[in-house]
């Protein structure tokens, strides 16, 4: 029996960043982070939106919101270095939930975020700010 795999290689600018073996649940999305990442006990869930193309006009079509998960350490990783309007890319699996009013809605469960966001050497506080204050600079004053 045939294996339902493909194999995905993604390039930027003529460079290879990520090559992997997907199964047929998984698939490559890219898009920024909309609202807040919520942690719960287990990991996070953040919405991100997904742009369609222009259509025949040349008209912008209205984005798709596709809410993922992400669990562990990938989760914490995220968390961290991630918030509202990032850009974020990930390798994900297919997974459908089911929403207040019963229907079924998709989502993604994040595996793997082949160019991570780097970490930030600024110092920030708890709630994401920069720890510093930032000094108006008087370099133009005349005295």
């Amino acid at each position: 029996m045939a294996e339902n795999t493909r194999e995905v290689v993604l390039f930027e600018n003529g460079v290879e960043f990520y090559r992997g073996k997907l199964s047929g649940n998984f698939d490559y999305k890219r898009g920024k982070i909309f609202g807040d990442i919520k942690p719960f006990s287990a990991g996070i869930n953040f919405t991100i939106t997904v742009s369609n193309g222009k259509d025949k006009d040349g008209t912008w079509k209205p984005s798709t919101f596709v809410d993922c998960t992400a669990f562990g350490e990938l989760a914490n990783t995220i968390q961290e270095r991630y918030s509202a309007k990032d850009e974020i890319e990930f390798i994900g699996k297919f997974d459908n939930k089911k929403g207040k009013d019963g229907r079924m809605y998709p989502k993604f469960l994040v595996w793997n975020v082949p160019r991570m966001k780097p970490e930030s050497d600024e110092p920030k506080y708890a709630d994401g700010t920069p720890s510093y204050e930032e000094v108006p600079d008087d370099s133009d004053l005349p005295f």
